[in-house]
């Protein structure tokens, strides 16, 4: 049983509404509908009418509602092939966009040892970063440490990971990661290990289909490991 408390400061912006509204209108600019530059004004415009979607009865209304200021910005009322295109960037719910920073302290101790050893207090100390690159892509850090009282400088755990996704033209991202953790005790020493991760879907018919590759290393193991594999999965109701 652990008893803790944690402090922090920072903050997590979630700017998916203002990368959804970059989207839309560059869609128009290449489609010929908007024949001038676009301006952060006129993105900052859009993602407010984008942001308050659970306050509408209905996507339908929701639509409705972004595509008034769109067809503003465009000089016309927009034509099917458009508002599908806008539909379509509405829906993406899979990949939101985050920008800040947030910086974590915890003090724990444990109140019940459940080996009957000697009750620690333990120390945490984590840290994230988050910036959205481009309305299509998305880059994350994320650092970690944890020790205990008794041997704070000779024995914890530290992690590193690194996440990128990038977002292609047919909403489809690539996603990859890198881990780096090194674990410190008595017993074992010092161990490193290090594991890499990159992250395709593939079009195969109805079903959602991710092609995925691994590569993991420890320290002290005179190999490296490496792991592919094709995961689908299909909606039967």
């Amino acid at each position: 049983m652990l008893g803790s408390a944690i402090v922090g400061i920072g903050r997590f912006r979630n700017v998916t509404s203002l990368a959804k509204a970059d989207r839309i209108l560059t869609r128009l600019l290449r489609s010929g509908l908007l024949q001038r530059p676009l301006t952060r004004r006129d993105s900052m415009h859009i993602a407010e009418e984008i942001a308050p979607r659970d306050s509408y009865d209905s996507f339908e209304e929701h639509v409705a509602s972004v595509a008034k200021p769109v067809g503003q910005l465009a000089g016309s009322t927009l034509d099917s092939c458009a508002v599908l295109g806008m539909q379509e960037e509405l829906k993406d719910d899979v990949y939101d966009r985050y920008c800040g920073a947030t910086l974590q302290s915890g003090v724990g101790y444990e109140l019940v040892e459940p080996y009957r050893g000697t009750e620690d207090v333990l120390f945490v100390l984590s840290g994230d970063v988050g910036r959205a690159l481009s309305p299509n892509s998305q880059l994350g850090c994320h650092l970690s440490w944890s020790g205990a009282s008794d041997d704070i400088s000779g024995e914890g755990t530290s992690a590193l990971e690194l996440t990128y996704d990038a977002r292609s033209q047919d909403a489809r991202a690539v996603r990859a990661g890198c881990r780096i953790q090194q674990t410190a005790n008595e017993q074992s020493g010092s161990v490193t290990s290090q594991r890499a991760t990159v992250e395709y879907p593939l079009n195969i018919g109805q079903a959602d289909s991710v092609l995925a590759l691994a590569m993991s290393h420890e320290s002290g193991s005179p190999r490296q490991s490496t792991d592919l594999s094709v995961s689908c999965m299909i909606e039967l109701l």
